[in-house]
């Protein structure tokens, strides 16, 4: 399996903190679980923090600082950026450590006892103004959208990318590693059938919400993490995201409960849900396919026949 990760030599690292920090660095540990960024957990004085190094951050590092800085009066927890910079061709972004573990690391019982407060604190960012920005789709170093409307964002995810973004020219994926092209074209072309039942809502989107993401304690989020793919969009495409990476959560059943109980109507809801996890799917299989990580791609490959099955995603 490939790491995509960018290799950093320890002793890189530690010039590099030593070199922002007045106090000596100690504690200085490698933290794994990130799919693309290297990242380190450390302590100076009394205080701790972590570093994220990236060779694709880019213009997500001054996004990261945006994004903070539009947050931080809305009371949605997010880690204080300390310091973010280049080391060579690398990107990197200090963030002070907030309280409280992974929600990764709670059972059923754990995220049953959490969900409350997880779907408060998704309609929140939801909620935030972006009167200040525009465009759709991930947002650049500006705070603007990349893209012109939602429907182009989704559009897309089946073509080339430059050669310095993530996946670059990757259909070469298509002849060198098992991404499939013909069931990769099929979920393209059932995603794009039902991108007219998709508004051109305009909402902030953290854009890859999940367990790992999200830090906990005594059953209350305290913060936020890995907000490098937020954005503009429909809502409904965390929600979505959330579901499918966890397929026992019923979050799109929760997520409409909660809708209707507040009196919030919500058009076209089924199919909104599936259009954004059938993109889902598209992003993950050529995601674990240029990875290399076939157990990761054949999950999906299941999800995806699980999706195949139908059926709405509300509650009978």
């Amino acid at each position: 399996m490939k790491d995509l990760r960018p290799v950093v030599a320890r002793d890189d690292v530690t010039r590099l903190l030593e070199g922002i920090f007045d106090e000596p660095i100690h504690a200085l540990a490698a933290v794994e679980g990130g799919q693309v960024a290297r990242t380190y957990a450390f302590r100076t004085g009394s205080d701790a923090y972590f570093l994220s190094i990236n060779r694709r951050l880019g213009s997500n590092v001054e996004k990261l600082a945006l994004i903070e800085r539009l947050l931080r009066p809305t009371g949605i927890p997010v880690p204080p950026i300390v310091r973010r910079g280049q080391m060579g061709e690398l990107h990197y972004v200090v963030t002070r450590r907030m309280p409280g573990a992974p929600a990764a690391e709670l059972d059923r019982t754990g995220l049953e006892a959490l969900a409350p407060s997880l779907m408060t604190t998704i309609d929140a960012i939801h909620t935030v103004d972006v009167r200040g920005s525009s465009g759709y789709g991930p947002a650049g170093d500006d705070g603007n959208g990349l893209y012109p409307s939602w429907r182009r964002y989704l559009e897309q995810v089946i073509g080339e990318e430059e050669e310095w973004d993530f996946f670059g020219r990757w259909h070469v994926l298509f002849e060198t590693t098992i991404l499939e092209r013909d069931v990769f074209e099929r979920v393209y072309r059932r995603m794009t059938d039902l991108l007219s039942h998709c508004p051109e809502e305009r909402r902030l989107i953290h854009g890859n919400i999940g367990y790992n993401n999200v830090l906990t304690q005594d059953g209350m989020i305290t913060a936020v993490l890995d907000w490098q793919d937020a954005g503009y969009g429909d809502p409904l495409y965390d929600v979505a995201q959330l579901d499918f990476w966890d397929p026992g959560g019923g979050w799109a059943g929760r997520f409409f409960d909660r809708s209707t109980a507040q009196g919030r109507g919500v058009t076209s809801y089924d199919e909104r849900i599936r259009c954004y996890q059938l993109y889902t799917v598209l992003n993950a299989l050529r995601f674990f396919a240029k990875k290399g990580d076939e157990g990761a791609y054949r999950w999906v490959r299941e999800r995806l026949d699980e999706l195949d099955g139908g059926g709405d995603f509300r509650p009978m």
